[in-house]
């Protein structure tokens, strides 16, 4: 891959970890185009993993890393045989470096929220965080 390629293409086998939670590194995100990812965070004391969901076909996770460069927040591990392309943030682009915070802004309010949600313990890698963001603005509009 050269330096300016921004897609990786991989096929992961079943209970492959894909990253870990804690992990540093490796600043991408994941776009499943076949099987199945599940999503756990580790629970306090020990104890078996929270899961906090699955995603398959047509869903991402791991987009944090694309937006700051901090630990990852949860595991990622197939479940099934599973071809993902990986989303990668080292892009000279100026738009990608809004996002990733850079420039500050919504990119660090969205920064924050997803945090706070994930610490609660809310499903973000199933669209949580977006379901709650649409209702305030409607109730914002008196909807």
């Amino acid at each position: 891959m050269s330096g300016h390629d921004i897609l990786d293409r991989r096929v992961f086998p079943p209970g492959e970890i894909i990253f870990k939670e804690g992990e540093t590194g490796r600043r991408c995100a994941y776009l499943v185009e076949s099987g199945k990812v599940e999503i756990t965070k580790s629970v306090p004391g020990g104890g078996e993993p929270q899961v906090l969901g699955h995603i398959s076909a047509g869903g991402i996770f791991g987009e944090m890393a694309l937006v700051d460069n901090k630990p990852r927040m949860a595991q990622a591990k197939t479940v099934a045989l599973a071809t993902a392309v990986a989303l990668l943030a080292e892009v000279d682009d100026p738009v990608a470096a809004h996002a990733r915070g850079e420039g500050g802004g919504i990119a660090a309010g969205v920064r924050s929220r997803r945090r706070r949600a994930a610490r609660a313990g809310a499903r973000c890698c199933e669209g949580a965080a977006d379901r709650s963001a649409r209702g305030q603005r409607q109730s914002d509009l008196g909807q």
